[in-house]
């Protein structure tokens, strides 16, 4: 994954936040708006999994020798 899946999974977080901060009232698009923002809130979570797989790699990238099953018992919680 690296830094790149790292960026990407933020950018990809940013985007559906914004996403739901433009969706328009109920009552201007009526039932679209509770589809979209389910879409975007199933987009979100499939973002932060990747932000949290970015963030188990970097962990593991950057401890070199050290005992890193203490450094991913602090990530896991």
């Amino acid at each position: 994954m690296g830094v790149r899946g790292m960026i990407f999974t933020l950018v990809l977080m940013a985007v559906y936040t914004t996403l739901i901060g433009v969706i328009l009232a109920y009552y201007t698009v009526g039932l679209w708006v509770l589809i979209l923002l389910v879409i975007c809130r199933i987009g979100q979570r499939f973002a932060a999994g990747g932000k949290f797989s970015g963030a188990i790699f970097n962990i593991r990238r950057s401890c070199g020798k050290k005992p890193r099953h203490v450094l991913f018992d602090f990530q896991r919680g």
